[in-house]
């Protein structure tokens, strides 16, 4: 059993600790969990999951590996797997899943030194798989009949060597499955990259790490400028994409000024949908040691406004796919049936239906759910 918490590096991570207790212990019963310790809820959810399995699993041999071990939490009953043992696995198990879709780790770390962030401190500098381990995993992924692989990492922007070089060559590769990036710092949007992009299955969807669009925050939060005008001219060269965003709502020194020109310029930019999360204190980041100076009700109120915007810009993009004949990856989640566009659409269907791979047009939209 396998208990995933986090970013999708952790999911494939976990995947491949799966197979390896399964292949290693088949007999036992072992649950993994993998924690995540990003911002503060995801911490809390971490310790909420060990704590119910102890509970609820007296006898199971309880496993928990991830970035928890960092604040050194406390808990009896349990054995804990380090960073550097779960990246070894992770890099010579494949993931074992039942999903559609086939999660390939490119590339670990992160050098960049955010600083409301502590992933860097717990993952150390980057590091890159080979790509002959990766042309290995796609061979894999493919003969496992995967329709869709996503490429992650914690920053595939620096992958050695470079990403778009990477794109070429997996675009070499016969029958490849459509292949999706999983989310990518803007300064890793080049002409070259989209020009590799295009040459490949790639999935009409991006992610940007945007964090914020202000210049003054994004200097407080370490992080470097972003010039919108060329990072969005370049990815609107490719038709009908799906522009997804992560923005970070409250860092210190955020200005009511602040806020409201970024809500204008998200507003006026091509972004389909929003991942917004409060600013979160993180202990061991330098931002950590700034006073949290905006009041949590004047965080939720903001991540409310943009939270919104998000839904509004999400059904206006959908609406432009309503009655058109769409390919879609087929997941369950819950009981119910989704097909996943290429373009990032999650189609609910109607009934349950057989294969990975089927065509579907959405019809109409009730809330924020699409449906066939």
């Amino acid at each position: 059993m396998l208990i995933n918490i986090g970013c999708r590096v952790n999911r494939s991570e976990g995947e491949s600790l799966l197979r390896f207790f399964k292949e290693k212990y088949p007999d036992s019963e072992i649950i993994v969990v993998n924690t995540c310790v990003v911002t503060r809820t995801a911490e809390a959810r971490s310790r909420k999951a060990i704590r119910k399995i102890l509970r609820e699993r007296p006898d199971a041999r309880v496993i928990v590996t991830g970035c928890l071990q960092f604040y050194q939490p406390l808990f009896d009953g349990v054995e804990w797997l380090s960073m550097t043992e779960k990246e070894k696995i992770a890099n010579n198990f494949y993931p074992l899943t039942r999903r559609s879709r086939y999660y390939l780790k490119i590339e670990d770390g992160c050098d960049r030194g955010c600083h409301y962030c502590v992933v860097a401190k717990i993952r150390g500098g980057p590091r890159s798989k080979p790509f002959s381990k990766i042309l290995a995993e796609i061979d894999y992924a493919k003969e496992e009949g995967f329709p869709e692989i996503v490429l992650v990492g914690v920053n595939l922007g620096l992958y050695d060597g470079g990403l778009e070089r990477l794109i070429r060559r997996i675009g070499e590769i016969p029958d490849l499955p459509r292949i999706r990036l999983s989310s990518i710092e803007p300064d890793a949007i080049t002409p070259d990259l989209i020009h590799a992009l295009k040459d490949i299955p790639f999935c009409r969807h991006l992610h940007l790490a945007l964090q914020h669009t202000e210049s003054d925050v994004l200097m407080a939060m370490g992080r470097p400028l972003v010039d919108l005008d060329r990072t969005f001219g370049l990815i609107n060269s490719i038709d009908k994409l799906n522009i997804g965003s992560d923005i970070i709502v409250g860092y210190p020194g955020e200005t009511e000024h602040d806020f409201q020109e970024m809500v204008q310029k998200l507003k006026d930019l091509p972004i389909c949908y929003l991942h917004v999360f409060p600013y979160s204190p993180r202990p061991g980041t330098k931002a950590f040691q700034l006073s949290d100076s905006i009041p949590p009700e004047i965080k939720r109120g903001r991540v409310k406004v943009l939270r919104g915007l998000s839904s509004e810009k999400r059904r206006s993009y959908a609406k432009l796919f309503l009655g058109i004949q769409l390919e879609v990856v087929v997941e369950k989640r819950n009981g119910a049936f989704y097909g996943l566009s290429d373009n990032y659409l999650k189609i609910r269907l109607r009934e349950p239906v057989d294969g990975d791979l089927i065509m579907v047009v959405p019809k109409r939209i009730v809330g924020d759910e699409i449906l066939s």
